[in-house]
């Protein structure tokens, strides 16, 4: 009788390898809607796609809620004013960063695209 070798896999290496083929769904969820952890969802880490959606969902409800600050007579334009800029900005940051990640997603292999989400794990 044969003597089989048998590789052990574990299952970080099988995510890896099941995750390796959605390298450009992965880079375009990182740029369009990467604030929100849409990337990361796809890719399996939902502890930290569920901490990204909260942080969009609170940054991007941010100017609903100094808007109606501003309703009340005694919170003036000027606040109302200073909090949408600052929201605004940090929303403008983010944008930048997650299209700046994704962008240089470009040139990682698909392997090193899975091992980078597996350390998120």
């Amino acid at each position: 009788m044969e003597e089989k070798d048998f590789e052990i896999v574990t299952d970080s290496e099988e995510r890896i390898a099941r995750n390796s083929g959605k390298k450009v769904l992965v880079i375009i969820m990182r740029c369009l809607f990467g604030c929100f952890g849409v990337d990361k969802f796809i890719m399996g880490c939902k502890k930290k796609g569920t901490e990204d959606l909260i942080t969009g969902l609170i940054i991007v409800a941010s100017p609903i809620v100094s808007l109606l600050l501003f309703l009340i007579p005694i919170v003036g334009m000027g606040f109302y004013a200073m909090a949408l800029f600052f929201i605004s900005l940090v929303n403008i940051i983010r944008y930048i960063y997650f299209l700046i990640t994704g962008i240089k997603m470009i040139s990682l292999t698909p392997r090193e695209i899975a091992e980078k989400y597996e350390r998120m794990i």
